[in-house]
């Protein structure tokens, strides 16, 4: 019997911000956000998704939304003029209605009024709708003279437009007769309208645009107060703790805090060098939410202004993985982006870095330093990074931080030298005499020394050399990989092959070592075995080959998978074999019989690569990437299935052992409740068969009468399926046969799931009842026949 390897999702962190509007609830405990067709519920504190919104067949794109002051309605509307309503509560929404908005083009911002009773849509087509909630119809058509950019309820009977030509109207919504009051204080898109409290307690906003100012209006009076000038187009603001505090956002990444009346700027605070979209602020729990304008989201203090968590919406796809170490808890992921993404495994905030100019291909790190990984990017570049390690104090570090973050990363090292992207990079397995390897589109394999960045840890970068380059393939390399000792080398190329490539650390060269063949289109990876002398490779023909170093043979190749073999891992100490393909699928390889054991559907697309997280005093763990964004941790719970299994074994030992006491005391009324307790249709047809061929099935309707309807369903349930088969069809019609002579045919109707198990049951029936009568009448022929040629 093969050891049992079992993998199960621990953690999916995937797609859940596609740009457009994002919401906190009340609680601040919640947090919504636009995906697509749908709308993301995910928990604040680790990003965890908690429920959808929306349907898999909607094909339309939801344009905006909004969430009533009570969090118990919520509205999505859609490209396609469609607006649902739905009702939030234990953590599901509930459709109640859905309804045309009969806009001539998308709404682009949604808004409850404060009592919930009415809902305005604002659209592109100039016009704003107002909706009764309660009675289920339009009751205003609010039109304007250019897009629909900003609204703010003034109680609940007026309404603040704003425009993209800069101006805004006061719709009164209660006198329909009354014309809009129209100001023209601004030259841009007016990006919100807050409300203001003014002296007095007389109703007043603040109109904040993209001309570089905001202005202050009394809406009793309708007379403009100030326009105060802000020097930067803002694109969002929000009321701070204290109401006179306005905090603006916009195209400098720079938060920024007002006085209101005076216009002076009481603080700031560069967080991000990027445009910032929206900002959303809760007093409850003093905590900024700021979205850029690159589908990412920064928590941010209120009080300091600096960055607490960060969360990326977006990953597009993703290219490699690598796991730091269990003291930094950190994973360094590489997109189709410039920026590196490093996820905080406990609150899984990702930080994001920039150095790279073009998409960053590949990422590693060594299993001799905690903190210090290497990418490689398309800008024909590797860069070597250290982590900040929390006991460390760099003060020069802290000095050219542009922008304080949660994790702080320096750039230790850069080099350049290939004339084509960087396909991958790996360091050493050992700290003695180290170097990092590195293989580009160019065809060429480069050894790069590392001795002098042990030491190095501030200050300016230092420039890498390569100490050895060499033409290693003559079509693109793909992989590099480094045996466990350091001695030897495997490279992996679209020419078919796989070359192995000495090591001598003394003069840091290359030599090479033979070229293992046999695939018949590209080579993607290459990985040593950890516990003989054999490395697997995996192609674009969809097959793994498992060579031995020592003659170059090929010892087995494993077919199975459809698609193209991305990623490869040895896992149980090289007994067993992952493998993931184009396709999104995930198999296990027993290496010692050459079958797969287990076939898992991972991701939705390519998987790129998978990764080992070890720790000391938890099982192990696996990350899966891919071409769908997602990245996937697998929790290793063999130990976990084992134990579950022997305790079903016992369990099930236990039960048969119960049964049969019953049966040798020939308390059938106990075997049979008992056997349905356990929902277990095969105990149940045991004791009914073992009635049945002693001759005393009338016990069996005395036994009926003590059952529950729930056992008596359940009971039929059994029925429905034992009539089914010609062998246990016997049973079924005994237990039926005993049901109608001890209940009256109304109360089995009542039942629950009667009708289903009647339909199941009838067509079977007749065509037992056909065959048996058929039967009878065969043997009345055979008997006749027989007796007429008998001799008397």
């Amino acid at each position: 019997m093969s050891e049992i390897f079992e993998l199960r999702k621990s953690r999916v962190v995937e797609v859940f911000y596609t740009g457009g509007d994002v919401l906190l609830d009340s609680k601040s405990e919640t947090l919504f956000t636009a995906c697509s067709n749908f709308v993301k519920v995910l928990n604040v504190q680790n990003g965890d998704l908690k429920y959808t919104i929306g349907e898999a067949e909607d094909e339309s794109r939801a344009t905006s939304f909004a969430i009533s002051q009570d969090d118990s309605q919520f509205v999505v509307t859609y490209a396609n003029d469609l607006i649902k309503k739905y009702s939030l509560a234990n953590n599901e929404a509930t459709l109640d209605r859905q309804f045309r908005g009969t806009h001539n083009a998308p709404v682009l911002i949604t808004r409850f009024s404060p009592d919930s009773s009415r809902l305005a849509t604002g659209s592109a087509d100039f016009s704003v709708k107002m909706w009764d909630l309660k009675k289920q119809f339009c009751t205003h058509n609010l039109k304007g003279k250019s897009v629909v950019s900003a609204m703010c309820f003034i109680g609940n009977d007026r309404l603040l437009v704003g425009y993209t030509e800069g101006d805004v109207k006061l719709f009164d919504l209660e006198n329909k007769g009354i014309q809009p009051t129209e100001w023209k204080i601004h030259t841009s898109h007016i990006s919100t309208i807050l409300p203001l409290t003014l002296p007095g307690n007389a109703p007043g906003a603040v109109i904040v645009s993209r001309d570089r100012t905001y202005s202050i209006l009394n809406v009793e009076t309708k007379e403009k107060l100030k326009v105060i000038p802000i020097f930067e187009p803002v694109e969002d603001a929000v009321f701070l703790r204290n109401p006179q505090n306005l905090l603006t956002v916009g195209e400098e990444g720079v938060l920024k805090v007002w006085d209101i009346w005076s216009g002076r700027m009481l603080k700031k605070k560069a967080i991000i060098g990027k445009r910032i979209d929206t900002v959303l602020y809760r007093e409850a729990t003093g905590q900024i939410l700021c979205v850029t304008c690159d589908q990412n989201l920064l928590f941010v203090d209120e009080n300091t202004l600096t960055m607490t968590k960060q969360l990326s919406g977006f990953n597009d796809e993703i290219f490699a993985s690598t796991f730091l170490s269990e003291k930094s808890n950190c994973l360094v992921v590489a997109t189709n982006s410039p920026e590196i993404r490093i996820y905080d495994m406990n609150s899984w905030s990702c930080h994001l870095l920039q150095g790279h100019e073009e998409s960053v291909l590949s990422v590693d790190s060594p299993p001799w330093d905690e903190f210090l990984f290497a990418s490689s990017s398309k800008d024909n570049s590797i860069i070597v990074w250290r982590l900040r390690d929390p006991s460390m104090k760099l003060e020069e570090e802290e000095k050219d931080a542009e922008f304080e973050a949660p994790i702080k990363v320096a750039k230790v090292a850069v080099a350049t030298g290939h004339t084509n992207s960087v396909a991958a990079v790996q360091f050493s397995k050992h700290k003695d005499k180290p170097f990092i390897l590195s293989v580009s589109d160019d065809g060429t394999l480069k050894l790069w020394p590392i001795q002098k960045i042990l030491t190095h840890f501030g200050g300016e970068s230092l420039k890498l050399s390569a100490s050895f380059t060499i033409v290693a393939h003559h079509k693109l390399i793909n992989c590099v990989e480094v045996s466990p000792n350091d001695k030897i080398c495997i490279t992996g190329s679209m020419d078919k092959t796989a070359k192995l490539w000495h090591i001598d650390k003394d003069t840091m060269n290359l030599g090479i070592a033979g070229t293992l063949s046999g695939h018949k289109k590209g080579v993607w990876l290459a990985k040593f075995a950890p516990n003989s002398q054999n490395v697997a490779t995996c192609s674009g023909d969809s097959t793994i080959k498992i060579f031995s170093l020592l003659d170059k043979t090929c010892l087995m190749t494993l077919s199975g998978h459809d698609f193209a073999i991305l990623a490869l891992h040895f896992v149980r100490n090289g007994n067993k074999l992952l493998s993931a393909d184009s396709g999104g699928l995930m198999k296990v390889w027993n290496l010692e019989t050459g079958v797969c054991d287990q076939t898992i559907e991972a991701h939705e697309d390519k998987v790129w690569h998978i990764e080992l997280i070890e720790r000391a005093r938890k099982d192990d763990e696996y990350v899966t990437v891919g071409a769908d964004g997602k990245i996937i941790v697998w929790k290793d719970v063999s130990e976990e299935v084992q134990l579950e299994e022997a305790r079903k074994r016992a369990e099930r030992a236990a039960n048969q052992q119960t049964l049969a006491n019953f049966m040798d005391q020939e308390k059938y009324e106990d075997a049979l409740m008992f056997a349905l307790d356990l929902a277990q249709p095969f105990h149940c047809l045991t004791v009914i068969n073992h009635l049945t061929h002693r001759g005393e099935t009338e016990k069996l309707g005395k036994v009926l009468k003590s059952l529950s309807s729930s056992q008596l369903s359940m009971l039929m349930d059994f029925t429905a399926q034992w009539n089914t088969n010609t062998r246990t069809y016997n049973a079924s019609q005994q237990v039926i046969h005993y049901m109608l002579k001890t209940y009256h045919p109304d109360d089995l109707l009542k039942l629950p799931g009667i009708n289903r198990i009647l339909q199941a049951l009838i067509p079977y029936t007749n065509r037992h009842y056909e065959r048996l009568s058929k039967l009878k009448s065969d043997a009345a022929y055979l008997n006749y026949v027989y007796s007429r040629m008998r001799l008397d």
